[in-house]
């Protein structure tokens, strides 16, 4: 019993931690969350980041996006639009907390020139609204 006991408590302190990685892999396997990905077109991708924290959701997913960005070359990206979802979850009847998902798409942008200057914008943004990938990364080491 008292191992019951322990792994239920492990578990427990485990699902109150967030922790960054693609969703299926390590503790995600167990508790859900973490980041899907799928490329849209040769410069777009739309990520999906899930946790119990709505902060947390949004700043992974656009720390893939910078990933991304930085993996295909661009030293530039923009987020055309987010989408958040929340997902109750209850244990019986009794409601205990919920899950954030966050969805983003990211496209890449090869020269800042190519979304600000020439005042060409992608999507329904009206500014200039572009990540540094570099800076986005380094800002979150």
């Amino acid at each position: 019993m008292r191992q019951i006991v322990i792994a239920l408590s492990l578990l427990l302190l485990a699902a109150c931690t967030e922790s960054y990685g693609a969703s299926g892999t390590g503790s995600r396997v167990l508790l859900g969350g973490g980041y899907d990905d799928k490329q849209l077109d040769a410069s777009r991708w739309e990520i999906r980041y899930g946790s119990g924290d709505i902060g947390w959701s949004r700043d992974m997913a656009l720390l893939r996006s910078a990933e991304i960005a930085k993996r295909e070359g661009f030293p530039f990206f923009t987020v055309t639009e987010t989408n958040i979802q929340f997902v109750p979850i209850y244990s019986g009847n009794r409601y205990v907390g919920s899950s954030a998902f966050v969805t983003v798409q990211m496209q890449g942008v090869k020269a800042y020139a190519d979304r600000c200057a020439s005042g060409r914008l992608i999507g329904r943004n009206l500014e200039c609204d572009l990540y540094e990938t570099d800076d986005t990364l380094d800002s979150f080491n």
